[in-house]
């Protein structure tokens, strides 16, 4: 039995084997104070994997409305409906000489992922109920964040947009991946753009 510490049980979730430990050890870490700042997206990856579509849904809810309070709460120095990369030079420029400049920043980063995916993982369940139109939605609002350090580094999730290739919404796909470009500064979109241009799916990896 493992000792009742946080970091051992994210780690535990992050090398289990199968995506039900992999939920289990994570909700425990969760469970136990965990202030891992992906934590909740990494539940939310278990239980897609692990077939957890309940958990799915509750993850997706909860980062909803973390993004919603984020609006609620902290005032942005740009319009909450600008994209890309762009916009978040602009967020640091005008944050350059604000005293609360870290504690924005963190906020702003945060709501950027929590956004993208709250959408992400409410299209899969859409998706799982056959809701393609309300998936589609959701795939396409998941591109519409800025361009933060984590989502500009690592690139945007890819889970919905696989599902949505297999169910042959390659318009909503189509879409999304020319979106993540003013994200994600990475040459592999154009291949797949082109791809699915073609209607074949393409080596999404573990996005």
């Amino acid at each position: 039995m493992l000792p009742k510490d946080a970091a051992l049980w994210t780690e535990l979730g992050r090398i289990a084997p199968e995506p039900s430990e992999q939920l289990d050890a994570l909700q425990k870490a969760r469970a136990l104070g965990s202030n891992q700042p992906n934590l909740l997206v990494w539940i939310g990856r278990a239980a897609v994997d692990a077939g957890r579509a309940d958990v799915v849904y509750g993850i997706g809810c909860e980062l909803m409305t973390r993004a919603r309070q984020t609006r609620d709460t902290v005032q942005s120095p740009i319009a909450w409906e600008e994209t890309g990369q762009g916009a978040w030079k602009r967020i640091r420029a005008a944050l350059e000489h604000s005293p609360h400049r870290p504690q924005l920043i963190h906020a702003l980063t945060q709501y950027a992922n929590d956004t993208h995916g709250a959408h992400t993982f409410l299209g899969l369940v859409a998706a799982e109920q056959s809701q393609l139109l309300e998936s589609g939605r959701h795939l396409l609002s998941s591109s519409n964040v800025w361009g933060e350090p984590r989502l500009s580094s690592y690139g945007p999730s890819f889970v919905l947009a696989r599902k949505l290739c297999e169910l042959g919404l390659w318009k909503d796909v189509e879409q999304y991946l020319v979106a993540c470009k003013d994200i994600w500064d990475d040459e592999i979109l154009d291949d797949w753009i082109q791809e699915v241009r073609n209607e074949h799916i393409p080596d999404f990896g573990d996005g």
